[in-house]
Protein backbone atom coordinates (compact mmCIF):
# COMPACT_ATOMS: atom_id res chain seq x y z
CA UNK A 1 0.00 0.00 0.00
CA UNK A 2 0.89 3.67 -0.87
CA UNK A 3 1.96 6.14 2.07
CA UNK A 4 -1.13 8.25 0.50
CA UNK A 5 -3.16 5.25 0.65
CA UNK A 6 -2.13 4.38 4.09
CA UNK A 7 -2.80 7.95 5.07
CA UNK A 8 -6.55 7.87 3.80
CA UNK A 9 -7.04 4.84 5.56
CA UNK A 10 -5.80 5.68 8.37
CA UNK A 11 -7.90 8.73 8.40
CA UNK A 12 -11.17 6.90 7.64
CA UNK A 13 -10.73 4.83 10.36
CA UNK A 14 -10.25 7.78 12.62
CA UNK A 15 -13.02 9.13 11.27
CA UNK A 16 -15.68 6.23 11.79
CA UNK A 17 -14.15 5.79 15.40
CA UNK A 18 -14.89 9.06 16.02
CA UNK A 19 -18.70 8.46 14.96
CA UNK A 20 -18.80 5.58 16.89
CA UNK A 21 -17.65 7.33 20.25
CA UNK A 22 -20.39 9.81 19.57
CA UNK A 23 -22.84 7.56 19.59
CA UNK A 24 -21.57 6.24 23.46
CA UNK A 25 -20.00 3.16 22.75
CA UNK A 26 -17.31 2.26 25.06
CA UNK A 27 -14.03 2.29 24.36
CA UNK A 28 -13.24 -1.17 24.42
CA UNK A 29 -15.88 -1.71 22.32
CA UNK A 30 -15.12 1.04 19.04
CA UNK A 31 -12.93 -0.89 17.35
CA UNK A 32 -15.01 -3.83 17.19
CA UNK A 33 -18.03 -1.61 16.08
CA UNK A 34 -15.92 0.03 13.07
CA UNK A 35 -14.72 -3.18 11.95
CA UNK A 36 -18.52 -4.08 12.04
CA UNK A 37 -19.42 -1.50 9.83
CA UNK A 38 -16.78 -1.48 7.50
CA UNK A 39 -17.77 -5.11 6.99
CA UNK A 40 -21.45 -4.35 6.32
CA UNK A 41 -20.40 -1.21 3.57
CA UNK A 42 -18.04 -3.59 2.00
CA UNK A 43 -20.84 -5.47 1.73
CA UNK A 44 -23.20 -3.09 0.66
CA UNK A 45 -20.90 -1.20 -2.06
CA UNK A 46 -22.80 -2.18 -4.64
CA UNK A 47 -25.78 0.00 -3.13
CA UNK A 48 -23.35 3.10 -3.09
CA UNK A 49 -25.32 5.48 -5.64
CA UNK A 50 -22.83 8.66 -5.14
CA UNK A 51 -19.35 7.97 -4.68
CA UNK A 52 -18.74 11.51 -3.69
CA UNK A 53 -20.71 10.66 -0.47
CA UNK A 54 -18.80 7.65 0.52
CA UNK A 55 -17.82 9.61 3.75
CA UNK A 56 -20.77 10.82 4.98
CA UNK A 57 -22.50 7.03 3.90
CA UNK A 58 -19.68 5.57 5.71
CA UNK A 59 -20.23 7.57 8.93
CA UNK A 60 -24.37 6.54 8.73
CA UNK A 61 -23.03 2.75 8.28
CA UNK A 62 -20.47 3.37 11.24
CA UNK A 63 -23.62 5.51 13.45
CA UNK A 64 -26.02 2.47 13.00
CA UNK A 65 -23.48 0.11 13.62
CA UNK A 66 -22.75 2.30 17.26
CA UNK A 67 -26.56 2.53 18.09
CA UNK A 68 -27.06 -1.06 17.61
CA UNK A 69 -24.12 -1.84 20.44
CA UNK A 70 -25.78 0.76 22.63
CA UNK A 71 -28.93 -0.74 22.45
CA UNK A 72 -27.64 -3.96 22.84
CA UNK A 73 -26.06 -3.76 25.99
CA UNK A 74 -28.28 -1.55 27.25
CA UNK A 75 -30.63 -4.56 27.24
CA UNK A 76 -28.11 -6.92 28.86
CA UNK A 77 -29.72 -7.00 32.27
CA UNK A 78 -27.62 -5.67 35.17
CA UNK A 79 -25.16 -7.37 37.16
CA UNK A 80 -26.08 -7.05 40.95
CA UNK A 81 -23.59 -9.83 42.37
CA UNK A 82 -20.27 -9.12 41.65
CA UNK A 83 -17.82 -12.64 40.85
CA UNK A 84 -14.57 -12.88 42.41
CA UNK A 85 -12.83 -12.20 38.99
CA UNK A 86 -14.23 -8.79 39.05
CA UNK A 87 -13.41 -7.83 42.49
CA UNK A 88 -9.56 -8.99 41.71
CA UNK A 89 -9.65 -6.28 39.06
CA UNK A 90 -10.80 -3.62 41.56
CA UNK A 91 -8.92 -1.80 44.66
CA UNK A 92 -10.52 -2.15 47.80
CA UNK A 93 -11.66 1.40 47.43
CA UNK A 94 -13.25 0.34 44.39
CA UNK A 95 -14.60 -3.14 45.35
CA UNK A 96 -16.19 -1.02 48.39
CA UNK A 97 -18.04 1.44 46.10
CA UNK A 98 -19.41 -0.77 43.46
CA UNK A 99 -20.75 -3.15 46.07
CA UNK A 100 -22.15 0.01 48.14
CA UNK A 101 -23.84 1.08 44.58
CA UNK A 102 -24.77 -2.79 44.03
CA UNK A 103 -26.57 -2.95 47.34
CA UNK A 104 -28.56 0.34 46.74
CA UNK A 105 -30.07 -0.56 43.50
CA UNK A 106 -33.22 -2.50 44.56
CA UNK A 107 -33.78 -0.12 47.93
CA UNK A 108 -33.62 2.75 45.31
CA UNK A 109 -35.85 1.37 43.42
CA UNK A 110 -38.45 0.66 45.91
CA UNK A 111 -38.70 4.68 46.95
CA UNK A 112 -40.36 4.13 43.41
CA UNK A 113 -43.86 4.68 42.67
CA UNK A 114 -44.57 0.86 42.26
CA UNK A 115 -45.69 0.56 38.80
CA UNK A 116 -42.28 2.90 37.63
CA UNK A 117 -40.21 0.32 40.03
CA UNK A 118 -41.85 -3.02 38.11
CA UNK A 119 -41.04 -1.44 35.03
CA UNK A 120 -37.21 -0.76 35.94
CA UNK A 121 -37.11 -4.29 37.42
CA UNK A 122 -38.35 -6.09 34.51
CA UNK A 123 -36.77 -3.77 31.41
CA UNK A 124 -33.23 -3.07 33.36
CA UNK A 125 -32.64 -5.68 35.55
CA UNK A 126 -34.44 -8.36 33.66
CA UNK A 127 -33.45 -7.81 29.98
CA UNK A 128 -37.70 -7.56 28.91
CA UNK A 129 -38.02 -5.55 25.57
CA UNK A 130 -40.31 -2.62 25.35
CA UNK A 131 -42.35 -4.84 22.47
CA UNK A 132 -42.89 -7.69 25.52
CA UNK A 133 -44.34 -5.03 28.04
CA UNK A 134 -46.69 -3.46 25.65
CA UNK A 135 -49.56 -5.21 26.35
CA UNK A 136 -48.88 -5.53 30.74
CA UNK A 137 -48.88 -1.57 30.91
CA UNK A 138 -51.53 -0.81 27.86
CA UNK A 139 -49.08 1.61 26.31
CA UNK A 140 -47.24 2.00 22.98
CA UNK A 141 -44.01 1.41 22.63
CA UNK A 142 -43.33 4.75 22.92
CA UNK A 143 -45.05 6.02 25.44
CA UNK A 144 -43.51 3.04 27.65
CA UNK A 145 -40.15 4.41 26.64
CA UNK A 146 -40.96 8.06 27.85
CA UNK A 147 -42.50 6.27 31.05
CA UNK A 148 -38.87 4.18 31.47
CA UNK A 149 -37.00 7.82 31.05
CA UNK A 150 -38.48 9.46 33.51
CA UNK A 151 -38.40 6.29 36.07
CA UNK A 152 -34.70 6.51 35.35
CA UNK A 153 -34.08 10.12 36.13
CA UNK A 154 -36.37 9.69 39.37
CA UNK A 155 -34.02 6.73 39.91
CA UNK A 156 -30.88 9.11 39.28
CA UNK A 157 -32.49 11.43 41.45
CA UNK A 158 -32.82 8.98 44.58
CA UNK A 159 -29.34 8.12 43.93
CA UNK A 160 -28.16 11.43 43.96
CA UNK A 161 -29.60 12.86 47.30
CA UNK A 162 -28.34 9.24 49.30
CA UNK A 163 -25.05 8.98 47.91
CA UNK A 164 -22.05 11.15 46.21
CA UNK A 165 -22.30 9.90 42.86
CA UNK A 166 -18.98 10.01 40.34
CA UNK A 167 -19.75 10.12 36.94
CA UNK A 168 -17.41 9.50 34.01
CA UNK A 169 -16.72 12.32 31.41
CA UNK A 170 -20.47 11.61 29.65
CA UNK A 171 -21.74 12.09 33.03
CA UNK A 172 -23.24 8.26 33.17
CA UNK A 173 -23.16 7.61 37.21
CA UNK A 174 -19.63 4.83 37.72
CA UNK A 175 -20.46 4.58 41.50
CA UNK A 176 -20.80 6.06 44.65
CA UNK A 177 -17.81 8.12 46.02
CA UNK A 178 -19.43 7.78 49.01
CA UNK A 179 -22.83 6.52 50.03
CA UNK A 180 -24.95 6.99 53.44
CA UNK A 181 -25.96 3.37 53.89
CA UNK A 182 -28.38 3.94 55.85
CA UNK A 183 -30.83 5.93 52.75
CA UNK A 184 -29.99 2.90 51.25
CA UNK A 185 -31.72 0.33 53.94
CA UNK A 186 -35.05 -0.80 52.19
CA UNK A 187 -38.28 1.28 53.92
CA UNK A 188 -40.12 -1.31 54.38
Amino acid sequence: MTELANRRWTEAINRLRAVVRRRGVPEADVDDVVQSALEKALRKLDTLQQPDRFDAWTNQIAANAALDEVRKTAREPVQTELDADTMSLATTEEAHAILSFADCVHPMLNRLPRRDAELLRLRDLEGRTFASLVTDYGLSVPGLKSRVQRARRQLAKEFEACCAVLRDRTQTVEAPDQCNNECCKDSD
